[in-house]
């Protein structure tokens, strides 16, 4: 709230004047995601936003000696339960997401039938486990109700912790959690109402930079448009640029990935490099000093920059 935020409001009163038609900035990369492996390097052109929605009960206490069939724990569990059995529908292939994109591009590295399935995901839908990209998440992190063994308390909550899809309006979103408990004693309040995060346009010459970037330093790996999980401060620059991509060009091994925000957080020298590299070369390109390559020997001129 301090930073991002505050850096947005300062750019859209210094860049008032619209870009050609739209909003005052053309694009802006934002570091929010990783090269899983040097095969697939996700750019992603959106992002899940997120909602904490907390959900309680009152309920008459007493002693648990004198306990009636139901009290505010139980009434709450039960919602909980309800909102874990039921998904959120999905948005898979829905017109402005990246999935079929995405997907398309990275079939030839399966083994059939899932080379099928992917290359004909229209088709195939049904086959395809892919909650995490194409549906809202919601899950339970907080439970609190009870201070004692033998002693029913009078109110319990609860807090459901949503990773909105981007096609979904929050409001949408809370609707469906009333609809899933269904039960008049569940109050259902949301923290607040998040930023709802759009989907860039993947088919322009800022994409195409950011890939061609990305191809002169890993020059097997295949660039594929996505929508990335998690929630970053470029929500606050929706207001004020037309397309944001999220992308870190940093290769992540599992092993990686169980360091993040943990004991003895790094990336490689090498990574260290790369990551030198790839913003000096986007920003020669974008001040127009290099070309977007279009083939492998200009690419193989970018890979050679230092």
């Amino acid at each position: 709230m301090n930073g991002a935020r505050k850096i947005a409001l300062l750019l859209g009163n210094t860049y008032s004047y619209p870009h050609k038609g739209g909003k005052p900035i053309g694009k802006i990369l934002f570091v929010a995601y990783l090269i899983e492996t040097e095969d697939v390097a996700p750019v992603c052109v959106s992002e899940k936003y997120v909602m904490n929605v907390n959900i309680s009960v009152e309920a008459i206490g007493g002693h648990s000696s004198l306990s009636g069939k139901e009290n505010a724990i139980s009434i709450l569990s039960s919602a909980v339960t309800k909102v874990r059995s039921k998904e959120f529908p999905s948005f898979l292939g829905h017109p402005g997401t990246p999935d079929f994109e995405t997907l398309k591009r990275i079939a030839h590295l399966y083994p059939q039938p899932y080379k099928i399935y992917l290359e004909n995901v229209a088709l195939f839908r049904n086959n395809l486990s892919l909650k995490s990209f194409t549906k809202t998440s919601a899950v339970v992190t907080s439970f609190i109700g009870g201070i004692k063994s033998n002693v029913i308390l009078s109110y319990a909550e609860a807090t459901i912790n949503h990773r909105v899809h981007p096609m979904q309006d929050p409001i949408d979103s809370l609707e469906f959690d009333g609809q899933i408990i269904d039960d008049s004693r569940v109050k259902i309040i949301p923290d607040e109402v998040p930023i709802h995060s759009p989907i860039s346009d993947y088919d322009t010459n800022a994409f195409k930079m950011i890939e061609a970037t990305i191809l002169g330093i890993f020059n097997e790996t295949i660039v594929v448009p996505a929508i990335f999980m998690g929630s970053t401060d470029s929500k606050h620059f929706s207001g004020i640029v037309d397309n944001i991509y999220r992308f870190s060009p940093l290769t992540v091994t599992v092993d990686d990935i169980s360091r993040v925000h943990g004991v003895n957080e790094r990336i490689s020298v090498a990574d260290y490099h790369n990551c030198i590299k790839f913003y000096y070369n986007l920003i020669e390109q974008v001040s127009g000093f290099v070309k977007v390559p279009k083939d492998s020997k200009r690419r193989e001129k970018i890979k050679e920059m230092k």
